[in-house]
């Protein structure tokens, strides 16, 4: 099983061995489970890795890990207002990650 590292989009979370549930180093071949994941902006680019399989029909997927991913720079759902001020991470850095990323077209 690869540990996660920090400053990294993906992580990879290795083989599932069938039937146990639980990770396999030496797991047979045919039995890997792929979850792409990821926090912050990787979990944006693992829900995009997760959509591009899903478009070119493969590879099989058994779900996603997201873990507080950006996904929406529209700012305007009701939780995005809900963290207004709340927190090490709220509304405003938000924006300003988004603001980073796209400039003007935030």
């Amino acid at each position: 099983m690869t540990a996660p590292h920090q400053g990294r989009g993906i992580a990879s979370l290795g083989r599932i061995q069938t039937g146990h549930g639980y990770p396999a180093r030496h797991s047979p071949p045919g039995h890997q489970t792929r979850r792409p994941g990821g926090g912050s902006a990787g979990g944006g680019l693992a829900a995009g890795v997760a959509l591009l399989a899903r478009d070119r029909s493969g590879p099989h997927l058994a779900g996603q890990v997201l873990l507080y991913p950006m996904l929406d720079d529209r700012d305007a759902t009701g939780s995005t207002h809900d963290i207004d001020g709340v927190g090490v991470w709220d509304r405003g850095s938000n924006m300003l990650g988004w603001t980073s990323l796209l400039g003007d077209r935030v």
